[in-house]
């Protein structure tokens, strides 16, 4: 049986526990693929996992499904998309390192949002090294400018708290790269 198709089925059992909830966001041509996100069930594993009662951890199936009519979903699925390929490369027989580290946005803003907003922060372990980083991913939809303002901030942060983290500015475009 092929990798995607165990895959499949697994998502599938996994929707049908209501450990996930999936839906198909809809494509200009053609069909996406299904998107998952935690369900009811799913979120009760995680707290249990952290010794949390389910009831206080303000899980909100309402919530987790509003990202399927949201904008921002590319975005999400591109970042997310990342992290991904990085666990499945360290997975690979020749890799030496492995992510030790993968913050969505939402963390690093409870964490850092008076300062920074990153996209996300991630942290990889190679050969007795590790490296951490904040991402953010530029798809060229708001002015250079802006961009350059965020260092700003990142620059306050390293300030303040006397840790200095990279800044993994990644543009979808090599036009938008090569510019000044």
């Amino acid at each position: 049986m092929s990798n995607t198709l165990s895959a499949n089925i697994r998502l599938l059992e996994l929707y049908r526990w209501q450990v996930l909830d999936r839906f198909q966001p809809l494509a200009v041509s053609g069909l996406s693929p299904m998107h998952y996100v935690l369900d009811v069930a799913g979120a009760a594993v995680l707290a249990h996992e952290d010794g949390l009662d389910p009831k206080k951890i303000d899980y909100q199936h309402d919530r987790a499904m509003g990202i399927a009519h949201s904008l921002y979903l590319a975005h999400r699925v591109s970042v997310n998309g990342m992290f991904t390929r990085l666990i499945h490369h360290a997975r690979q027989p020749h890799a030496t390192g492995r992510l030790t580290g993968w913050w969505p946005e939402e963390r690093c803003a409870v964490l850092y949002g008076d300062i920074v907003r990153p996209d996300a922060y991630g942290r990889l372990a190679q050969r007795g090294t590790e490296i951490e980083w904040f991402l953010e991913l530029d798809y060229g939809t708001e002015p250079l400018r802006r961009l350059a303002l965020k260092l700003d901030g990142y620059h306050r942060l390293a300030k303040e708290t006397m840790i200095i983290t990279p800044i993994l500015i990644w543009t979808t475009t090599t036009r938008r790269e090569a510019r000044p």
